[in-house]
Parts: structure tokens; C-alpha cells; sequence
């Protein structure tokens, strides 16, 4: 979550082991994003992103797409998130 320019807030994260073999990850992020719109603070914005520390610049591309209902702050949700690591979708 933004707090300003610069500032974001970490709510989750999730480790994964990388293969050479293109795969989908699969995470349900339910609980995170009602988390996020339950705060007190202005709504702001969701930053989701693929983060991998051991590769070098910027290595194989990973795709997000995000599926799920959308709700309002105070609204139920229901979220998954698809990560795909390779080629295509």
C-alpha cells in the first residue's frame, strides 16, 4: 500500500522455487487484499509485483493476472492471483 511517492507498505509475500519448466503459481490473496481494503487509511493504490533477488538483469519475464471479484472497502472479496513464469500466457 502507497504512502506517497515512495513509501509502500509490505503486506505479503510468498517464496517459490524456480524450474527451468514454464509454470503457473497459484496464490489466493483473499485475506491480503481484505486486509488492504479494510484499513483506515485512504484507499491509495494495490501494488502487486514479481520480485526474484538471484537473477541478474532482469531475467525471464513474469506475468500476473489477477482474477476474482471486485468489492468496495467493507465489501467481501474473493481474489486469486496467477503468476506465470515464461513464454506466454
Amino acid at each position: 500500500q502507497g504512502y506517497g511517492n515512495a513509501s509502500w507498505r509490505y503486506l505479503q509475500g510468498r517464496s517459490v522455487r524456480v524450474t527451468s519448466d514454464d509454470e503457473w503459481l497459484w496464490f489466493d490473496v483473499t485475506e491480503v487484499v481484505q486486509q488492504w481494503l479494510g484499513g483506515s487509511e485512504p484507499l491509495g493504490t494495490f501494488k502487486l509485483s514479481v520480485h526474484c533477488p538471484c537473477e541478474q538483469g532482469g531475467g525471464e519475464d513474469m506475468r500476473i493476472a489477477i482474477e476474482g471479484k471486485v468489492a468496495w472497502r467493507g465489501g467481501d472479496t474473493h481474489t486469486h492471483t496467477h503468476i506465470f513464469r515464461g513464454g506466454g500466457f
